[in-house]
């Protein structure tokens, strides 16, 4: 056991081989744990900061501490401490023995990538030995002991002698310790190594099915759950990360988006193979507002050669609150995976980042659904305006989620065929609809001409870009006499509208351009002319056509490319005003160009990498609509009955600092709430919207915050809260004396998870029929926290001549990236009989088949609560006994956060969305 004089060596895993063996000796206490100021540090997010203590006792032995012991007191913490295979409780002890390994996670059976560490003697260090060994053979080799024995004499001969029976010596001792190691490593290897947490299970091979060991109760077909956690039964829907991956040998390729990412826990506690390609699209603070494209991805680890991390570009006109930094507002905060397996696809959406904290300790919520293989790919699944053959258009589940990747891998063109790839499977059977946002400026779609209805059905999208070098084309160098200029105005003046005011123009390949072989020429031609596709073929050049300008040189690079390989055809229109405008000088706005795409003579054919890459790039260019306007294009399918309301809640982890009657008014206006139709408004441009004036007069939003309050009953304590709420202080203070703002308190359910934080954004409105009992509704689920960062805010745009064709001029400004589903209980068909609704009955339902994550009806904030925020809850754990702080702080801890890390948030950016931008 221990040796006389009481010294041990402790060794770091493999995993952390590169870390220094640390020697114990008597005296002294070393502490373990994740703090640079511990004795051996272990940079690993699962362990504590001050995890454990080792020692050497009165008796020379070692002994193991679960916890930091602080005077009389044992701080007890929520994290693991594992000896071989067994568990080792809180605040208890163990006496370790060489050869004893020490796991500061789960261990994971056959897994090099645990963390923890194996104790030995300092005496009979294997490596000590061997180092020995190998001195004296170099020693030996060096002196060429052999070749100059017999020259030297007989008394050197004997020293050789006494070396040589020495390193024999040590020869034996080595391969006999080497025996006894190997012995006792295969003995705990045969240990089943399984984690204790319940979503680390083990996956088994019986009978020639895999089947995951204690997942018996994993749903078998799509639905929304809660995640499993530590020490909570779960109930019969609850899901963890191994369910989800089960089973894991069937996963071809994986996709992750996450905002925050332990990529180490993930990747070593599931055991997934070291050749699976995983590709992980996560914030950082730096790359992600980086000019480089070398900065938007990186192999980490070297011995996961196939594993990728993408960091997803934010736009540059962002507004920045830092201008010396040049970094905006805004993050890349979708949580997604898409596996794909031999036969299918699976699609899960989840509000929980990627790590072991949120998965196991805070209650998040889980959708997932499996879509099957197509026998051939179809590309048009992926372009939402495509018609089918039965004269319906496509559903959109597919073309959103491709928009929505392409957008994460922009710069990244090796990863575009996550996008394209979605052509190989069948959502036509989604149960729900996807509602993304993507950061930038997004203004109306352009419509659909009227004059291409004949065209239709091989319509799969419109591109809004603008037409480069006009200004060069009518400068005074290139047209002295103003003869183009005037050829320009007659011209555009011959050409008849569309009701947009809209004119069509000639595209054309210009291959032979020493400048850029990919340029696309933009020209107007007569109204006598005919106009054609930019297609495979070359247009001839006539007389009477006038080029005015050029595709953007990135925008022509990815069109060119679809162009001649004959997959795409194009057709374009502009305003004329807007290009008459530019060319005469009085106008320094750029010209709008709408690109109307239409499939080409090889649209479907199997695509090259290079084609992928385009492709991709066109399916991220198609129009969409985002946060808010998706929310109204999606639930605009159904008329809601605002009368039949029964609740409207949105329960969200985070608030965002314009939570205001105007964001509110915007979100139920998304949400279909119409206001009372008075005739005498009738004139009002927004006659009939629910606006500002009508939700402060009427509030029609629950916000479901947690009360301060409800975190004096938090499992580990209020600071077990930080970095999983954010509600501004100075957001409180302006709402508080004030009724805008409904606030209700957030009560976990089902009862088994009260007293565990809540990282949800769910939302519902749910009606009921006056002429029957049944529920119809939706409900939101995903990464969209209750912000205008997340969802978008209405932003007006400057009158000018130059914006006299759009109307309204309104943009939505969109932070975030994001990403939920939305799920639809469609109401029964209502038709207006007088002043009353009458209800024809319908099959439907499954709205009250849901269980919220939080209790509803809510209960409403009395006028003594107040909500949890940064500053409250400080003060909260300032008002605590010592004695339980000292415990509070500790289990923090496990998490990364103690007292001294809980900061006020009275510095806040001045940016009206930035709180959105630092929540998870």
């Amino acid at each position: 056991m221990a040796d006389s004089r009481g010294r041990f060596v402790v060794k770091p895993l493999a995993a952390q081989s590169f870390l220094a063996d640390i020697e114990v000796t008597p005296g002294k206490i070393y502490t373990v744990g994740r703090s640079s100021c511990c004795d051996l540090v272990f940079k690993d997010g699962r362990v504590s900061r001050r995890h454990c203590q080792i020692f050497v006792d009165a008796e020379n032995s070692l002994v193991l501490h679960h916890g930091v012991e602080k005077g009389a007191d044992i701080c007890l913490r929520s994290s693991v401490v594992y000896v071989n295979s067994e568990r080792i409780s809180l605040g208890s002890s163990r006496v370790l023995v060489p050869g004893d390994r020490v796991f500061l996670v789960a261990p994971v059976k056959d897994s090099i990538q645990d963390t923890g560490f194996t104790v030995e003697n300092a005496g009979e260090s294997s490596d000590a030995i061997r180092s020995s060994l190998e001195e004296l053979e170099m020693n030996v080799q060096r002196r060429q002991v052999k070749s100059k024995a017999d020259h030297l004499g007989p008394s050197l001969n004997c020293k050789v002698k006494r070396v040589k029976a020495s390193v024999e010596q040590l020869i034996d001792k080595s391969r006999q310790l080497r025996s006894e190691c190997f012995t006792r490593n295969s003995s705990l290897e045969n240990l089943a190594f399984v984690g204790k947490e319940r979503d680390l299970q083990e996956v088994e091979q019986i009978g020639g099915d895999t089947k995951v060991a204690g997942c018996d109760s994993f749903p078998k077909s799509s639905g929304l759950c809660m995640n499993k956690l530590e020490d909570v039964q779960p109930s019969r829907t609850d899901v963890s990360v191994a369910d989800l991956l089960a089973p894991l040998e069937d996963i071809r390729e994986m996709f992750v988006a996450s905002f925050t990412t332990d990529i180490i826990w993930f990747i070593s506690s599931f055991g997934l193979p070291k050749t699976l390609p995983v590709t992980i699209a996560c914030h950082d603070s730096e790359r992600s507002w980086s000019t480089a494209i070398s900065d938007r991805m990186e192999h980490p680890y070297c011995e996961w050669p196939n594993l990728k991390v993408v960091y997803p570009p934010f736009p540059v006109l962002r507004r920045t609150n830092d201008k010396s930094r040049m970094r905006g507002v805004g993050c890349h905060h979708p949580k997604f995976f898409l596996l794909k397996r031999s036969k299918d696809i699976r699609v899960i959406v989840t509000s929980s980042n990627l790590n072991y904290r949120q998965w196991l300790q805070v209650s998040n919520t889980v959708w997932w659904q499996d879509f099957p293989l197509r026998n051939t790919r179809d590309y048009s699944s992926l372009f939402s305006s495509k018609i089918t053959e039965g004269g319906e258009r496509n559903g959109d589940f597919a073309a959103y989620l491709a928009g929505f990747i392409s957008t994460l891998v922009k710069d990244v063109p090796s990863e575009a065929h996550w996008a394209t790839d979605l052509a190989c499977y069948n959502f036509s059977k989604a149960t729900v609809s996807l509602v993304a946002s993507v950061p930038g400026f997004w203004e109306e779609l352009l419509p659909f001409p009227e004059s291409m209805k004949e065209l239709e059905k091989s319509y799969l999208g419109t591109v809004a870009t603008t037409v480069a070098g006009i200004s060069h084309q009518f400068s005074p160098k290139c047209d002295p006499n103003g003869l183009r200029l005037r050829k320009l105005a007659a011209l555009l003046n011959s050409l008849p509208l569309d009701p947009e005011g809209m004119v069509h123009v000639q595209l054309k390949r210009a291959k032979d351009l020493p400048a850029d072989p990919n340029a696309v020429v933009i020209s107007v031609v007569p109204p006598t002319q005919q106009l054609r596709f930019l297609e495979q073929s070359d247009i001839v050049s006539q007389a009477e056509e006038l080029p005015i300008g050029f595709l953007p040189k990135r925008a022509a690079a990815w069109v060119s490319t679809l162009c001649d390989a004959g997959l795409c055809s194009w057709r374009a229109m502009l305003w004329p005003k807007q290009v008459l405008g530019v060319a005469a000088g009085q106008s320094k706005s750029v010209v709008q160009l709408g690109l109307h795409v239409f499939e080409g003579s090889k649209f479907g054919e199997l695509l090259t990498k290079d084609q992928e890459s385009a492709m991709s790039n066109l399916l991220r260019h198609i129009q969409r609509k985002y946060g808010l306007w998706r929310l109204t294009e999606v639930l605009a399918e159904h008329k809601w009955p605002d009368s039949a309301e029964v609740d409207f809640v949105y329960c969200s982890s985070s608030i965002g600092t314009s939570l205001n009657s105007n964001f509110l008014a915007s979100f139920s206006d998304a949400a279909g709430r119409k206001a009372s139709l008075d005739d005498s408004c009738e004139s009002d441009p927004e006659w009939g919207r629910w606006t500002a004036e009508h939700e402060a007069a009427n509030p029609s939003i629950e916000v479901v915050f947690p009360t301060l309050d409800r975190l004096k009953s938090a499992k580990w304590g209020p600071s077990s809260y930080r970095g999983i709420l954010c509600f501004p202080e100075r957001t409180w203070e302006r709402i508080k004396s004030t009724s805008a703002v409904n606030l209700h308190d957030a009560i976990p359910c089902p009862p088994s998870r009260e007293g565990i934080p809540m990282h949800v954004k769910v939302a519902q409105r749910r009606f009921k029929s006056p002429t029957s009992s049944q529920a119809f509704g939706w409900i939101y689920t995903g990464s969209h926290n209750f912000s205008p960062a997340a969802w978008g805010k209405y932003v007006k745009k400057a009158a000018s001549n130059d914006d006299e064709y759009q109307s309204p001029c309104t943009r939505l400004h969109i932070c975030n990236y994001e990403l939920g589903i939305i799920f639809i209980d469609p109401p029964p068909t209502y038709q207006d009989d007088g002043d009353s609704n009458t209800t024809k009955q319908q099959n439907h339902g499954g709205i009250d088949s849901f269980t919220l994550p939080f209790r509803v009806p809510a209960p409403k904030y009395s006028s003594l609560d107040r909500p949890a925020t940064g500053s409250a809850i400080f003060q909260l754990v300032q008002q605590l006994g010592e004695g339980q702080r000292s415990v509070l702080n500790e289990a923090g801890e496990h998490e990364g956060v103690s007292l001294s890390d809980v900061e006020i948030d009275t510095q806040e950016p001045e940016e009206d969305d930035a709180s959105s931008s630092a929540c998870l």
